[in-house]
């Protein structure tokens, strides 16, 4: 995460420590990027812990994940209309 942008940066290997680390599993990440629940319900729910963020910013956290349920989504779609 980075502050100055603000932004939500995922590398597959980084020497730096994290300065926070997102837990979830792979169903909530589903459900929220279809529209199912949503991340705030799921932390509520103690289905998505993010370490290092206090619950007051978890609002902006939400908009730095938005775009990759956006991707994450339009990959869904993408692989339904390749199988239909």
């Amino acid at each position: 995460v980075s502050s100055n942008p603000p932004e939500l940066r995922l590398e597959p290997e980084s020497t730096a420590r994290p300065s926070l680390t997102v837990i979830m599993d792979s169903t909530v990440l589903h459900a929220a990027a279809v529209g199912e629940t949503s991340l705030g319900m799921a932390f509520l729910a103690g289905r998505l812990q993010v370490r290092g963020l206090t619950p007051m910013f978890l609002a902006k956290f939400v908009k730095l994940v938005d775009p990759l349920l956006r991707s994450y989504r339009a990959a869904v779609e993408e692989l339904h209309e390749r199988a239909a």
